[in-house]
């Protein structure tokens, strides 16, 4: 027990707050002052500790509690994350000096406060990243003047399904006409003679859907005019090629012409002056129509199937104006003789690395997030490296040629190409005469299609559509306002005995005509602004005018509530049809024939 116990091993030098200035000796139990020296020596260690501590936690990243990533699924993920994403992180410690530096979030709520179309275009044509974020903002609204262009774009969506995603409101109640003057006399048959009024019509008609159709049909497609050399060029022939009389007779001949040009001598002619450089810029100028197809220039009509690819591959449309629009004829292709018909479609119009260059252009990660949209777009079954189990179950994608009957004579037979089975599961997996590039077709091959499936489509749009503008259409009728309704109201309608008659009910209120008051909304007006249809105008629309149901119809409103529940119960009246049955009923019903 007489050993001495080291302090200093197992116990810290002791430093009091009150005297930090003297360090406790444990053996003598004594405060034995601090020299100079060891008070630096402190000060700097303490110093440096801070330092290290302060480098420490700002080199520090964030890591959550529930789950301990390794090094590997990090780096994974940093690999996995937008290009452009991780380099504004990187650069956001320092000061931003660009814009396409900041994060993609601020940019986008920058450029929400933009309303000029042409402020996005001239953003979209800076830099692919731009290009990329300004793409939903240019196609949340689309409005055409023109069936060529309205063509081009429902190709481009069959292209590239991704670009459907932006849709959101769509206006083609301003189509117009490719040549808008009346002209008299002009007609197909003219269109051979070169007369003023179709030269004047040819240069001032625009293109339209047709051309689109027959831009690759030699027969119908305007070519430019070849050129023609300024000097005549005579042909080199050979004179070792003849005898020596022949050679004789063909000098005798060219010196004889020689002779005559030189008496009359030809004025000289001009020299040809370049064209003047011209600085193009991004927009196109429109084409012109083909002199083939003269006979469409005053029409505005636009293919049944152009609006059916339309509503089919834009999920989220939620205002839709085809207000006075006329549906041309349209035809369905049947899907056993889809293949045939592959390499006529409409898609061959752009070159051949449009879809790469439009597939590049498309919406990034960052927009296919789940929470962007609200319902997928019709997905393919044969994506990415699914192509070598749809082909065959047998050969890869290397083995796709013809099998030898020696080495593969007890294997099943190799099914159709892997682009025909890409080319049924494209789009939204129709095709239509328009899409196709033919003036002639076997017509087993064909169904027709009535403009009634736009009604059908656009009620499976019953979750996003706000708005929609039917009006000035005349083959729109009570059976298919009234079948659409059912179809998009289907959440909101309920089964009542009103006055002993089962009625259909909208939002639980009924609209007798027998009621003298009007009854009390059980949601009130503009409870419905968020989900739902809200408006749908009919405006005089059908084949007779002042029909009851033809008429713009608010939803949120006490009269369009009113026309909804009479249409959906087949009680549809005109105003003043309705003001006589509550005449006759309040005057007991005068003169009627009780024994009939």
């Amino acid at each position: 027990m007489t050993d001495v116990v080291e302090y200093k091993k197992y116990l810290p030098s002791y430093r009091s707050l009150l005297n930090p200035n003297a360090r406790y000796d444990y053996k003598t139990h004594l405060l034995v002052p601090l020299l100079q020296q060891d008070i630096n020596s402190i000060v700097a260690r303490f110093q440096k500790r801070q330092q290290a501590s302060r480098k420490s936690s700002l080199q520090m990243k964030y890591r959550s509690l529930f789950t301990d990533p390794s090094l590997k699924s990090l780096r994974m993920s940093q690999r996995s994350a937008l290009p452009h994403t991780l380099a504004a992180t990187r650069t956001f410690r320092g000061r931003c000096s660009y814009f396409w530096q900041l994060p993609v979030e601020i940019q986008n709520i920058v450029l929400t406060h933009i309303d000029d179309r042409q402020s996005y275009l001239n953003l979209s044509r800076t830099s692919r990243a731009m290009y990329h974020i300004t793409q939903p903002f240019l196609y949340r609204s689309i409005s055409f003047t023109s069936t060529y262009r309205f063509a081009q774009f429902i190709t481009c969506l069959r292209l590239n399904l991704s670009l459907g995603l932006y849709v959101v409101n769509v206006d083609l109640s301003s189509i117009v006409p490719g040549y808008s003057k009346s002209k008299d006399g002009i007609n197909a048959a003219d269109a051979d003679d070169d007369g003023p009024g179709v030269e004047d019509t040819l240069s001032n008609s625009l293109a339209g859907w047709r051309d689109w159709k027959y831009k690759n049909n030699p027969l119908i497609a305007p070519h430019p005019a070849p050129v023609v050399p300024i000097a005549r060029v005579l042909p080199q022939v050979s004179l070792h090629a003849h005898s020596p009389l022949k050679r004789i007779k063909w000098a005798k001949y060219f010196k004889l012409k020689r002779s005559q040009s030189d008496a009359t001598a030809a004025p000289p002619v001009a020299s040809h002056k370049p064209p003047p450089v011209l600085i193009q810029s991004h927009q196109s100028t429109h084409p012109r129509i083909s002199k083939f197809l003269l006979n469409y220039a005053q029409s505005n009509d636009v293919p049944t199937g152009y609006v059916l690819h339309l509503i089919n591959i834009c999920p989220n449309l939620e205002s839709v104006n085809f207000a006075g629009l006329t549906f041309f004829t349209e035809y369905r292709i049947k899907l056993a003789y889809l293949r045939q018909y592959q390499r006529y479609d409409l898609m061959k119009n752009f070159r051949k690395d449009a879809r790469r260059t439009i597939g590049e252009f498309g919406p990034s990660q960052y927009h296919h997030t789940s929470g962007s949209f609200g319902a997928p777009v019709f997905p393919s079954n044969c994506t990415g490296g699914d192509l070598a189990q749809c082909a065959s179950s047998v050969f890869s994608l290397n083995s796709l040629a013809k099998p030898m009957r020696k080495n593969n004579s007890f294997l099943p037979p190799l099914g159709p190409p892997v682009n025909e089975l890409t080319y049924t599961t494209e789009g939204d997996r129709t095709v239509y005469l328009s899409d196709l590039n033919l003036r002639k077709i076997n017509a087993n091959h064909l169904y027709s299609v009535l403009p009634d499936e736009i009604f059908v489509d656009l009620g499976k749009r019953s979750y996003s559509l706000r708005h929609l503008n039917m009006s000035l259409m005349i083959w729109v009728n009570l059976k298919l306002v009234r079948t659409f309704l059912l179809q998009t109201l289907a959440h909101g309608l309920q089964t009542q005995m009103v006055h002993g008659k089962e009625r259909l009910v909208y939002n639980g209120t009924s609209y007798e005509i027998t009621d003298e008051t009007e009854p009390a909304l059980s949601t009130p007006v503009g409870a419905n602004d968020s989900t739902g249809l809200q408006e749908l105008d009919l405006s005089n629309s059908g084949m007779y005018k002042n029909l009851g149901w033809a008429k713009k119809i608010n939803l949120n409103t006490y009269e369009g509530q009113k026309t909804v529940y009479r249409i959906l119960n087949n009680e549809v009246m005109t105003d003043f049809e309705e003001y006589v049955v509550r005449q006759r009923i309040r005057t007991g019903r005068p003169g009627e024939n009780y024994f009939s």
